[in-house]
């Protein structure tokens, strides 16, 4: 039978157990239920679900052309939508689209062009991909992916990512961008969902640098929880002997974690497992930190591992830089550089030697004179033997602002008074003595440097008692110090 090519202003059609449409079915303003017995058939066309309509299948609906849901329609279902076409297929919605079941049966691709939300099951019917662009597939918890293999696998050739959630089982995901690369996560921390996304290329600043040419597996995971901490992953990566770049040696092998500005190296590193024929996997636990990874040889030339970096004022004249390694590789050593709040780029200040090439922690230390008022930034350029430099995070000190004081000397005093100001603008100021009624027994201006003992003998004519000396510069700086004449 052929259905009618738009269907408008019904308010409910209910669908037999078999029914098949020959062109697109545009479901304007009407309400669709497929019964859970129900097997509708789209062949050569597409199905549009727009306005306030709403399709709500318990059933299966398959097409061989493309899904569209517009913002105001809806659909509902426990049922399954399946994509059968002769050529590539693409689902679109414009709000948030909820799939009970979702199945790929096409002998090509499934076009992700929306978010997409799988409630219990993605069949890949080992006849199909989905490709995800810039939009998300995510699963709900207890959900799965079946039917996946080595030509039949989610492909992540953008920012899009599989998102399922991770128990103390292992779970696959069944991800690639133009070759299958899948990752397994066994989480025995607390539960979370995790998006995960495989790109070619594993370059040497994580996300954007130079790819490496030679030591590594030819690809990064990209690996995020969506709720920080709490998590303890066991993670193994898959790869083909094709994507293993010159020198690669998988007899020693290991997941490498790009954190803190870094590759950072596991512990231990061990043969490669043989999944079969040229294809080979990798694992490392007790992962808790999330962000690229990827698999290299124990001697592929990474940048050095900076576990910290850190820097603290002192005190008013220096800085403390500390930092730390927990593996170097060809290091010749630390370039230290500041940029002053009142400048706009980084100067070196200093060079510190590296180690070379080691897998012992390593701690440094660098001492600046620094007594800025405003502002510092650190970072430091780690420098590889060939010349190559990678730059550290940056660290941020204030400045200890100066005090400006005045002391006098001796106190009690018979004949001389000696007046110290220090940490003060270099300036003209009138300096007066005060008695203890506040009459003005004495007044000279003085050119004050800071630093400098002003000695003052014209107390000598001064009677026993308590005075106070009163210096007003001419920046605005007002002293006042209180000290007595004794008569011996």
């Amino acid at each position: 039978m052929n259905w009618k090519k738009e269907i408008r202003y019904w308010a409910v059609l209910l669908l037999p157990s078999i029914g098949y449409a020959q062109g697109s079915i545009t479901n304007s303003n009407a309400n669709i239920v497929v019964n859970s017995t129900a097997r509708i058939v789209v062949v050569e066309g597409a199905v549009t679900n727009q306005n306030t309509s709403t399709i709500a299948n318990n059933g299966t609906i398959f097409l061989d052309g493309n899904w569209t849901q517009t913002e105001t329609s809806t659909y509902t279902g426990v049922g399954k939508i399946e994509f059968g076409g002769a050529v590539n297929q693409s689902i679109t919605s414009a709000t948030p689209m909820v799939v009970s079941n979702l199945s790929v049966n096409n002998n090509n691709k499934l076009v992700l062009a929306a978010p997409i939300t799988v409630a219990t099951a993605v069949d890949l019917n080992t006849n199909g991909n989905i490709e995800l662009g810039n939009n998300n597939l995510t699963l709900t918890s207890g959900a799965a992916i079946n039917n996946y293999d080595a030509s039949n696998y989610i492909i992540t050739d953008g920012t899009g990512t599989l998102i399922q959630t991770v128990e103390a089982t292992a779970t696959v995901f069944p991800i690639g961008n133009t070759s299958y690369n899948p990752a397994t996560l066994n989480n025995n921390g607390t539960t979370d969902a995790f998006r995960v996304r495989v790109q070619n290329q594993i370059l040497e600043d994580g996300t954007i640098g130079t790819p490496f040419t030679e030591g590594v597996i030819d690809r990064t995971w990209l690996i995020e929880e969506s709720v920080l901490g709490g998590s303890n992953v066991d993670l193994t990566l898959q790869w083909d002997a094709p994507q293993e770049l010159p020198t690669f040696d998988r007899t020693i092998a290991g997941v490498v974690h790009y954190t803190n500005n870094s590759w950072s190296k596991p512990a231990t590193f061990i043969p490669s497992t043989n999944v079969s024929g040229s294809t080979y996997s990798i694992s490392r636990s007790g992962i808790n930190s999330f962000s690229p990874f990827g698999v290299a040889t124990q001697n592929a030339n990474l940048p050095v591992e900076l576990l910290a970096f850190d820097a603290k004022r002192n005190n008013i004249d220096i800085v403390d830089l500390v930092w730390t390694t927990a593996s170097e590789t060809n290091n010749k050593g630390f370039y230290i550089e500041r940029m002053l709040d009142t400048e706009n780029q980084f100067f070196p200040i200093g060079w510190v030697d590296g180690n070379g090439t080691t897998n012992r922690k390593i701690y440094y230390k660098f001492e600046d004179n620094n007594s800025h008022n405003g502002i510092s930034y650190y970072r430091l350029g780690q420098v590889d033997f060939d010349g190559t430099i990678a730059y550290s995070i940056m660290r941020a000190v204030e400045g200890q602002k100066t005090i400006a004081t005045m002391n006098v000397f001796p106190n009690p005093t018979v004949d001389q008074l000696n007046i110290l100001l220090y940490n003060i603008k270099e300036g003209d100021a009138e300096l007066a003595i005060y008695d203890y009624k506040g009459q003005q027994v004495f007044a000279k201006p003085y050119h004050i440097r800071n630093n400098q003992v002003i000695q003052l003998t014209d107390i000598l004519y001064l009677s026993a008692g308590t005075y106070i000396v009163d210096i007003r510069m001419d920046n605005g700086d007002h002293f006042r110090k209180t000290f007595f004449i004794s008569e011996y």
